[in-house]
């Protein structure tokens, strides 16, 4: 796997559930494994497709809290995990109501994360 320089300005969290990427007429599908309010990493099936920096993605998902998010991004850098290409996609844009929700999700993963150390 690519080591890539940490320039994260949000904390990142795992995260198990799917992401449709919609480009110009096509959709994929792709499992995401973390998340924070500025950006995603997804897991992508398809190594023969071209990865352009410059693309814009549009991003659906749901969060488990149950809430729909729509986001705007673009691929920040491409890698390799266990064998499947990686996209870490920073978000460009972002409504206030989503980046809301995702912030209320995180913050839950990490109290519940705090309380199982505190009681561990």
């Amino acid at each position: 796997m690519t080591k890539h320089p940490e320039r994260r300005r949000a904390t990142r969290c795992p995260v198990d559930f799917f992401v449709q990427e919609t480009r110009g007429d096509r959709t994929w599908l792709h499992p995401a494994l973390d998340l924070s309010v500025d950006g995603i990493y997804l897991l992508v099936g398809d190594d023969e497709r071209a990865i352009d920096s410059q693309q814009r993605m549009v991003l659906d998902f749901t969060l488990p809290s149950g809430v729909p998010v729509r986001v705007v991004g673009h691929v920040a850098y491409v890698d390799d995990r266990d064998g499947q290409r990686g996209l870490a996609i920073t978000f460009t844009d972002v409504d206030d109501d989503a980046r809301l929700a995702i912030a209320r999700y995180l913050d839950a993963i990490e109290h519940a994360q705090r309380r199982v150390r505190s009681i561990g």
